[in-house]
């Protein structure tokens, strides 16, 4: 008969206080975060240059007031009531849409001008857009000179 050792099993082993603390670091995830930015930064720096190069045509204004020949003639005014106005008569949703798609097909006019008065419901302006923008007329809106920030429908 034979006898079998028996092998206790293994104890795992506790830090006691007495133990060494580990003295080192890897730097090596640092040293790797490090590189990965100056490579960032320098390609930032490389490419600044070509970004600030970009040649745009701005408008130039020649600063004369327009003439009664200038103003044109489709222009659908919003006041601050909501109701909308083409050449001083009143028209709605679906007369807009009419009158927009007469200005394109029968005119052959491509943009109308939107000026609104600075207390109309934007409700009533977001229709208006959305009705022009829907039969494929360009929208150009109408700015009153003077003073930033007040505008005045004239």
């Amino acid at each position: 008969m034979s006898i079998q050792s028996v092998q206790p099993p293994p104890v795992q082993r506790r830090r006691l206080q007495h133990d060494p603390v580990p003295t080192s670091t890897d730097l090596t995830p640092l040293l790797d975060m490090t590189f990965v930015m100056s490579m960032v930064f320098l390609v930032m720096l490389v490419l600044r240059p070509s970004l600030e190069q970009i040649s745009i045509q701005l408008a130039k204004a020649d600063g004369q007031r327009p003439t009664a020949t200038d103003t044109p003639s489709n222009v659908l005014t919003i006041d601050a009531s909501g109701e909308m106005v083409i050449r001083q008569q009143a028209v709605a949703g679906p007369q807009l849409a009419q009158y927009c798609a007469w200005l394109r097909d029968d005119q052959g006019c491509a943009e109308i001008f939107v000026a609104c008065d600075p207390a109309a419901p934007f409700q009533a302006i977001a229709t208006a857009l959305e009705v022009i923008r829907e039969t494929g007329i360009n929208v150009n809106l109408l700015t009153a000179p003077g003073d930033r920030g007040r505008s005045e429908i004239r």
